[in-house]
């Protein structure tokens, strides 16, 4: 899963969002989504008590986000950064 994170990562900061390279771009964001999400899944599992609860809670809410950014495309900036925000709170959480 990490790899799939940072191959998205990869590919989406090298390519461009425009042009004949904008939709190479966005299959490498989508990789980049659902890496962090499937990691937040994978530390959901690995936690035990309390850490569980809070994990899970962040994994569904990052679930929720990113539904949100296909549903409301006219703000899904807002959901797209909440959602990378979470992430970086999953990770800190299981470090």
């Amino acid at each position: 899963m990490w790899t799939l994170e940072y191959s998205g990562v990869i590919v989406a900061a090298i390519l461009p969002a425009k042009g004949k390279a904008f939709y190479l771009h966005l299959m490498g964001a989508q990789a980049m989504g659902v890496g962090m999400l499937l990691l937040a899944f994978v530390f959901w599992k690995n936690y035990t008590g309390a850490g569980l609860v809070v994990e899970l809670v962040i994994a569904i809410a990052m679930l929720t986000l990113a539904l949100g950014t296909y549903l409301d495309k006219k703000r899904y900036i807002f959901y797209e950064l909440g959602f990378i925000y979470l992430n970086h709170i999953s990770r800190r959480l299981y470090t």
